[in-house]
């Protein structure tokens, strides 16, 4: 906005209407881009195409970052300048071009959020919120009914007839989508501030099943961990006695519905068999020759071996598998550059994080949902691959907004040094 004096009066210009309108137009790109995360069954996904040609439009209308996210857009840089140098000797081979192309496409994809989420931040996170919950329970309603087979859909929603998969390729990545979406809808009951909580509570339950029957391990860890996450910052945060009362009562009642409602779904034979063996945290892939904790040991190996790293899929073509481990993966796949990138990458967004999320601003409810996300996918990190999520790349974009965020927020809340050495200006 512009000032002009005129005569000693201070004049406000009215903001254009093409600013405005501007304003309205990246609100509705942030609906609809999140909305459409939910679909990832072919290549190039809605997802992928809203984000490319919205990312196309925000940088010919002119976009600003925030000076705070500089270190980001070097680390996603150097991640993918390692992982371009790695994949050089491998290039001809199947997939590895792809690989290359998604993974600038993810740095541009953070960096496609972190421009929206820097402007006009509460109401664009309170858009994020219905759109990322409505894309959850759709996601996980498919999943429901192919679990199921309602309507003949076993085999476009499920992997294998026994886990439930919903609108992606990998239960393991379906899972993990849902953990945000349900902790906000927790957050809401929680707070006192869901709207319509009849269709809150479906919601909530629908995205509940269908996390559970994901059957993945790493999912069921991330939301029940997330969610404790967030009751423990919501508890500490809250500065009401009575309120912290309510967030015990809250959460022993809901802990009772939820252990109701699995062991009801247990009942049911097919469930039943299936979480018995995915109960086992020592699965038969995990340990066996050539699993997933023994390739852990051939991956450093691989690591120490090749400073520039060996490829995208090569691990996998001579171990059997990938080591299922994000960081090990980075290193054997974007080499020593990239590997060293990605760690600098997870260590300072929980670093930037945890520091801005105690300050009382509009934004905090958010940001303490999505860093109790961040925070333990960062950490189940070490036992699935998560640096190719789409998902991944946004919530780490929505932290670093966030922090940006809060940081104008307290600079706003300062008041101005008006007084000088020989006294208070304009006296």
């Amino acid at each position: 906005m512009r000032a002009a004096a005129t005569s000693g009066v201070v004049v406000s210009a009215a903001p254009p209407r093409r600013g405005a309108s501007l304003v309205r137009f990246r609100d509705r790109l942030t609906f609809v881009a999140i909305l459409a995360s939910f679909f990832v069954m072919v290549e190039p996904s809605p997802n992928e195409v809203i984000v490319s040609i919205g990312l196309l439009l925000l940088l010919a209308t002119g976009v600003h970052l925030p000076r705070l996210a500089t270190p980001l857009l070097w680390m996603l840089l150097g991640l993918n300048i390692g992982g371009a140098f790695s994949a050089l000797p491998v290039i001809g081979k199947e997939k590895v071009a792809l690989f290359v192309v998604i993974s600038v496409f993810l740095m541009a994809y953070c960096i496609f959020f972190l421009i929206l989420f820097s402007e006009n931040t509460l109401r664009r996170l309170e858009l994020m919120r219905t759109a990322w919950i409505i894309g959850a329970v759709i996601a996980a309603a498919a999943g429901i009914v192919g679990y199921f087979n309602l309507f003949g859909t076993r085999e476009l929603f499920t992997l294998y007839a026994s886990r439930a998969k919903g609108t992606f390729n990998d239960p393991n990545v379906f899972g993990p989508y849902l953990v945000l979406p349900l902790l906000l809808l927790m957050q809401g009951f929680i707070t006192r501030t869901a709207r319509r909580p009849v269709l809150a509570t479906l919601a909530l339950i629908i995205i509940v099943v269908g996390l559970f029957l994901s059957f993945s391990r790493a999912a069921w860890m991330h939301a029940a961990l997330s969610a404790a996450l967030l009751v423990y910052l919501t508890f500490i945060t809250t500065g009401s006695t009575w309120q912290r009362a309510r967030i015990l009562g809250l959460v022993l009642g809901g802990g009772l519905v939820l252990a109701t409602a699995l062991v009801a779904l247990a009942v049911i034979p097919d469930v039943r068999d299936m979480l018995l063996l995915r109960a086992n945290l020592a699965q038969d892939h995990d340990l066996r020759y050539g699993g997933r904790f023994d390739n852990y040991w051939h991956a450093l190996a691989v690591i120490f071996d090749n400073p520039n790293g060996i490829g995208p899929f090569e691990f996998g073509r001579r171990f059997g598998e990938d080591p299922h481990n994000a960081y090990l993966h980075t290193f054997v796949a974007y080499g020593w550059l990239g590997g060293m990138c990605y760690l600098a990458l997870v260590a300072t967004t929980l670093w930037i994080g945890w520091k801005h999320v105690w300050a009382r601003t509009p934004y905090q409810p958010f940001f303490l949902a999505i860093l109790s996300t961040y925070t333990v996918l960062a950490a189940v990190s070490l036992i699935i691959h998560s640096d190719h999520w789409r998902h991944y790349f946004l919530l780490v974009a929505l932290v670093w907004a966030l922090a940006a965020a809060t940081r104008r927020h307290l600079d706003a809340l300062r008041p101005p040094r008006a007084a000088t050495r020989n006294g208070p200006v304009g006296v």
